[in-house]
C-alpha cells in the first residue's frame, strides 16, 4: 500500500515535500512519519477498487481510518473527504504522479473514476467475422495465420494481423500444434513390408520367441510437418 508510493511523499533536502502540519478531521498530524503516511494510505486507499461499493456501504479503506480516528468510512465519505483536500498545492505536496491528480479531478466531477464504457480502442473484427474465422480455421486445420488473414480480407474485406487472427482463435480455444514428425513411406518402404509381412504371418510362437523387438517408430501415409488447429 503506502510502501509503493513512499517516494513521492518523502521531505527533499529544502523539506518543502510535506507541510508542517496536517489538520484532518480534527486531527492534527506533526510528525513527518504521520503525515507522510496519512498522505500515502489516503491516496492508495481511494484508488482501490472502492468504487464498486454502494456509495451507503461502509468499508474500511486500507486503514485510513485509524488515522483520522474512525473505524470505517463511506464511499460518500471519501468524496467528501477528496473535496476537502483540495489540490495538491494547498495541501503542501508537489510530487504526486500525475495519474492521482486526474484522478482525484475525475473523482470530484463524477464521483467515480470507473472505467467509461466505450472507452479504448475498438476491436478489429467484428462478432461475425470472429466465428468466419473460427469456421474457416476449423475447415483448414493446416491453414497459418497470415492464410486465414488473407481468407478474411478477401471474404469481408476487413484487414487484420496475423497476431489478431491468433487471439481471436485462441478466444474460441483454437492453438496451434505441430504434431510430431512422421516417416513417410513411399511405395516401395510399403511394397517391401506387406512381402515381410506376408512371409511372417505362419511364423509359430516359438519362431517368434527368438525375435527381438526394438523401439517402435511413427511413420505416415502423408506429410505430418504442418501446424493444425486442435
Amino acid at each position: 500500500g503506502p510502501k509503493k508510493f513512499w517516494s513521492h511523499f518523502k521531505k527533499d533536502k529544502n523539506n518543502n515535500h510535506l507541510p508542517d502540519k496536517l489538520y484532518y478531521n480534527d486531527k492534527c498530524f506533526t510528525k513527518d512519519i504521520d503525515i507522510a503516511n496519512a498522505y500515502a494510505d489516503y491516496f492508495c486507499s481511494v484508488f482501490k477498487p472502492s468504487s464498486e461499493y454502494d456509495s451507503n456501504d461502509a468499508v474500511d479503506f486500507n486503514g485510513f481510518g485509524d488515522f483520522v480516528g474512525i473505524d470505517t468510512i463511506t464511499y460518500d465519505d471519501v468524496v467528501v473527504s477528496i473535496k476537502e483536500l483540495k489540490s495538491t498545492s494547498t495541501i503542501g505536496i508537489d510530487n504526486i504522479p500525475s495519474f492521482i491528480i486526474k484522478g482525484c479531478a475525475e473523482f470530484l466531477d463524477t464521483g467515480s473514476i470507473k472505467r467509461k464504457p466505450g472507452q479504448g480502442r475498438p476491436r478489429a473484427t467484428t462478432a461475425t467475422e470472429d466465428r468466419y474465422l473460427s469456421i474457416i480455421a476449423r475447415c483448414n486445420r493446416g491453414a497459418t495465420t497470415s492464410q486465414l488473414s488473407r481468407d478474411l480480407y478477401a471474404a469481408t474485406g476487413t484487414r487484420v494481423s496475423r497476431v489478431t487472427v491468433s487471439k481471436r482463435l485462441h478466444e474460441t480455444w483454437l492453438f496451434a500444434k505441430r504434431p510430431a514428425v512422421c516417416v513417410p513411406l513411399t511405395s516401395t518402404n510399403r511394397r517391401v513390408r506387406l512381402a515381410w509381412c506376408k512371409e511372417h504371418r505362419d511364423w509359430s510362437r516359438d519362431q517368434w520367441a527368438t525375435v527381438l523387438f526394438t523401439d517402435e517408430s511413427r511413420f505416415s501415409l502423408n506429410t505430418d510437418s504442418c501446424r493444425t488447429f486442435i
